[in-house]
């Protein structure tokens, strides 16, 4: 009830901040047309990785169920050309014609014999017609869905906001070096992790903006909502028609639908795969290498993942239970052997940068420890929906009926062995529950499934909680379109929240874009994001070392000016140890007064 209460003081709050910031009448409507122009490249991106994958299902997987041939053939895809891309960033041929030499092959292999590709096409939008069809079944999912789509599209057309933006940034870093084997010498070291999602931006990247990293993303949105739709056409699992209402009012998936993350690309992949394993009927061999292949694309996505693998291992194990001793050994087999020829890849790099295969994971200070945030209902308001605490509670109602429902649905074992694994596991931030939160809004559409069935009045606090949510987002959304139409400050706005974040780079009050040349290299201390640094960045963690800390290594490395998160230049040189920090080395040029502090200097 609280939180609900905030609700109110949050939007005056906004609506305050706009008011002030309010500059002019005239409209900017550029940020549309940009908002078209990604929307239609991802969607294209899209429709290439279906083609393409598709192609790679009737030479290997032909075997596999054409009611699976839609999601299969677009994460094949995305798994495959991604995959083509991390080849030539390894051997170091990122360079631009060789790129765009390798999107043209996949495009062409993608649409020939042209005689077929009109049928093709057909049948991708027979595909998503059909999984609308079956959304518009139930009343309230539909609307639920419409609804929290529309939020995500009005985000998509303002500014970026989020923390952790290395998804884009290491994408451009890797296109300007033309390599992906550069050691992960940032605060965060996550350079030295698996990054296939952020391979699929680099055609965007490269051929539009960073901006169409976000509109991507939002597409793998969709798809894990289709994914989440496709259980509930299995038997034993009409009750799951509401896990993708429960999904889309998830404050964490809501602030991820229009952002350049990486999530939703994983969850698709881990959801499809736990899907062939407990529907599809064919149970040749090359079916759990295929799971292998979504899966070791999981794992390469989002290296954390890793905890997952075996997890699934022994719930294939349980699933054939009855098979004979050899018939599971070789379906495990098989699994692993896809994982391998997918993320392989990325464990040697990893292993050739840092000596071990496995970083950054593992190297968490404390990694393996209770997980109090597990079971912290309070921990998780921020992340969980709140019609997933209202499905939970409900389970007790039609009591009898539910535990039948659970009883009867394998993938509440898979829920049971992930929930005592992550219990041991310390993933402390809200992003990383996501892997468990796709399982439990199973658990929870089990308690609205039965009692909004027989329940009116509870239908209509479902309905009235999904508008309260809805009504809640939609108008902080709205509220951000002036200051993307130019009509309230934009600067102040993203000035405002940016310093809030985890270390990102921005022109803080117009005090530093001015100062800076495109072509100019930056030195940054202490920043973490770059979305909005239009220069060439380097972390100063790739400069000095041990042996020399010496503010002439700037000088050498052609760098122009330092730039400075949390302190000024003699806290910096106090930080690392740097002896010739005298004042005629540097001069200040601009700062930025709010805490954390952002300073620009001139090296000499």
């Amino acid at each position: 009830m609280n939180l609900f209460l905030q609700l109110i003081p949050n939007l005056s709050s906004k609506l305050n901040y706009l008011i002030s910031d309010y500059v002019a009448v005239s409209i900017d409507l550029n940020p549309v047309g940009i908002f078209m122009e990604n929307l239609i490249f991802a969607s294209l991106l899209v429709v290439i990785s279906y083609l393409f994958g598709k192609k790679i299902k009737r030479v290997f997987f032909r075997d596999i169920l054409a009611q699976h041939d839609f999601f299969v053939s677009i994460a094949l895809g995305y798994v495959i050309f991604s995959t083509g891309i991390t080849m030539l960033g390894f051997f170091s041929l990122l360079q631009k014609e060789a790129l765009y030499m390798y999107f043209g092959i996949i495009t062409l292999v993608s649409v020939i014999p042209i005689r077929n590709l009109k049928s093709e096409l057909l049948l991708f939008k027979k595909y998503i017609f059909t999984s609308i069809k079956n959304l518009r079944e139930n009343k309230l999912v539909f609307i639920g869905v419409i609804l929290f789509t529309i939020v995500a599209l009005v985000n998509l057309i303002n500014p970026e906001i989020r923390e952790d933006q290395y998804h884009v940034d290491f994408p451009r870093i890797f296109i300007r070096e033309e390599t992906i084997m550069l050691p992960p010498n940032e605060d965060l070291n996550v350079s030295g992790s698996s990054m296939l999602a952020e391979m699929f931006y680099i055609p965007g990247i490269m051929s539009l903006s960073k901006e169409s990293a976000r509109h991507i993303h939002f597409l793998f949105y969709i798809l894990v909502l289709f994914t989440l739709l496709k259980f509930s056409k299995l038997k034993n699992y009409r009750f799951a028609i509401y896990t993708p209402l429960i999904f889309i009012t998830a404050p964490v998936v809501i602030h991820e639908t229009s952002s350049m993350y990486v999530d939703f690309q994983w969850i698709f992949l881990f959801l499809l795969s736990i899907l062939l394993l407990i529907n599809e009927r064919t149970n040749g061999l090359s079916k759990y290498l295929l799971i292998g292949i979504l899966l070791g694309g999981m794992l390469a996505t989002k290296l954390w993942t890793i905890v997952l693998i075996p997890i699934l291992i022994v719930f294939t194990i349980i699933i054939y239970r009855n098979n004979h001793f050899f018939s599971i050994l070789k379906k495990i087999i098989s699994i692993f052997t896809g994982v391998i020829l997918i993320s392989g890849i990325w464990f040697v790099r990893a292993y050739i940068l840092t000596g071990n295969p496995f970083f950054p994971a593992y190297n968490i200070t404390n990694y393996f420890t209770f997980n109090v945030n597990l079971i912290n209902p309070l921990q998780n308001l921020n992340v969980f929906s709140t019609l997933f605490f209202l499905g939970v509670g409900l389970i007790i109602f039609q009591a009898k009926d539910n535990v039948r429902i659970i009883k009867n649905s394998v993938i509440f074992v898979l829920l049971f062995i992930l929930f005592l694994i992550l219990l041991v596991i310390n993933y402390p931030y809200g992003r990383y529950l996501l892997s468990i939160y796709v399982l439990l809004i199973f658990l929870a559409s089990v308690g609205l499934y039965n009692c909004l069935n027989k329940t009116p009045s509870i239908k209509l606090l479902v309905y009235t909680l999904v508008f309260i949510i809805f009504g809640y987002y939609f108008l902080s959304s709205v509220f951000v379109l002036p200051y993307t139409f130019g009509i309230a400050d934009k600067n102040k706005y993203l000035s405002r929240l940016l310093n809030k974040d985890n270390s990102s780079y921005y022109d803080f009050d117009h005090k530093f874009a001015k100062f800076i040349g495109r072509e100019e290299k930056i030195a940054m201390y202490n920043f973490h994001g770059y979305y909005y640094a239009d220069f060439r960045f380097i972390d100063t963690n790739s400069i000095f070392d041990k042996n020399d800390n010496s503010l002439k290594l700037l000088k050498k490395q052609g760098i122009s000016k330092l730039m400075i998160r949390g302190g000024d230049i003699k806290w910096f040189c106090e930080n690392l140890s740097i002896k010739d920090c005298i004042i005629e080395k540097y001069s200040l040029i601009s700062s930025f007064h709010v805490y954390p502090y952002y300073y620009l200097y001139n090296i000499y």
